[in-house]
């Protein structure tokens, strides 16, 4: 037995070191054979599906765009073609082939131009399908700019926020245009070039000195937009920090809420800041409550001391529970100028805030509740 054991180890062994037991790994040279075989491949099966839109048959045209709303980034040698089908063909091919240049993404760079003279269109899906694409493409897509803005006076809600989406995809290169759009006559035009400005965040903090002039424009929601896109600019716009707080006392709410937003996002003081939000917390709007409670919590151990004063104030069952339900998602650790705010609590008239209070005493510390 030992001898058939050593025996069947050695072939085992010569087995596994010999060239000839397995394939060579390919070269270098073979895989990019081998992908060129793939998109070649692809772009064919591409070619073929445009050529299946100008069926009569609706059903093989309905094959086809279902086909074309599958491809990937490997089909990028199909763009010709799906250009010169977003030229010629009729709407339902359009929004066919405008889905596939989106699916294949950045590789289909070349139809941007094509794809922003579709932006035209009178049919909206044909547009809406056009954006689609334009998002995905991103900074490559920035040479549209312009036509874009000029469409931000679109009345349909899901063109226009497509319109602001993907302008704010398109990075820093679009942002001088956007600033101009400011200077436009109509709010709808300059609260989209703000939002996408906002969204473009850091890369657009270029633009902070003008957002700072339009918070006292005669568009609310202009004023709103312009705190909205300070805000995510964050430190960068500390210069803005008194102009915020002038809005404070806007008469527009929604201006008022986005101006303490933005004013939460640049590590100024906090305490002229507490007493807006937890007003907005308690707000009929779900969007601004929701908004206000994350950014309590954002702020974190620094919230705490105006909340316990809130909670003492408060005789109101349900809104003591969201107090309570605020500073616990906090958590610990207790500010120590927290803790007499935390004592006076145990006098509170609703027991649960009581309960509470003695919980956050002991947990401070560091024995079990009474």
């Amino acid at each position: 037995m030992p001898r058939i054991f050593f025996l069947l180890t050695a072939i085992f062994i010569v087995s596994f070191a010999s060239p000839h037991s397995s394939s060579a790994a390919p070269t270098p040279a073979e895989m990019q054979t081998r992908a060129r075989a793939v998109e070649d491949a692809q772009a064919s099966r591409v070619k073929q599906y445009v050529e299946q839109l100008n069926s009569a048959d609706q059903a093989v045209r309905e094959q086809a765009a279902e086909a074309l709303s599958k491809v990937r980034s490997k089909a990028f040698k199909a763009t010709p073609v799906l250009i010169e089908a977003l030229k010629k063909g009729d709407a339902f091919t359009r929004v066919a082939v405008a889905t596939a240049l989106g699916k294949i993404g950045r590789k289909a760079g070349d139809a941007v131009p094509a794809l922003g003279e579709v932006l035209k269109d009178d049919d909206a899906n044909v547009r809406m399908a056009a954006l689609s694409a334009l998002y995905v493409m991103g900074t490559r897509a920035a040479s549209v700019t312009p036509a874009l803005i000029a469409l931000l006076d679109e009345k349909e809600a899901r063109l226009y926020d497509a319109l602001t989406l993907t302008l704010g995809r398109f990075g820093a290169d679009a942002v001088p245009q956007l600033i101009e759009a400011l200077n436009d006559k109509n709010a709808a035009v300059r609260s989209g070039a703000l939002i996408a400005i906002g969204r473009i965040g850091y890369p657009a903090s270029s633009a902070a000195p003008t957002l700072m002039g339009m918070l006292t424009d005669g568009s609310a929601e202009v004023r709103a937009k312009s705190a909205y896109a300070l805000g995510r600019f964050g430190k960068q716009a500390a210069a803005a920090i008194p102009a915020l707080h002038q809005a404070l006392r806007d008469q527009d709410k929604q201006v008022r809420a986005e101006a303490v937003f933005a004013l939460s996002q640049m590590d100024g003081p906090v305490d002229g800041l507490l007493e807006p939000l937890l007003v907005l917390a308690r707000d009929d709007n779900w969007d601004i409550r929701s908004r206000a409670y994350g950014t309590l919590v954002q702020m974190g151990t620094k919230a705490m001391p105006a909340l316990f004063v809130a909670l003492s104030k408060e005789q109101d069952a349900l809104r003591c529970n969201e107090l309570i339900a605020l500073i616990n998602d906090i958590g610990p650790p207790l500010p120590e100028q927290s803790v007499p705010l935390v004592r006076e609590l145990l006098n509170h008239a609703d027991e649960r805030v009581r309960s509470f209070a003695e919980v956050v005493l002991a947990h401070h510390e560091g024995r079990s509740p009474n």
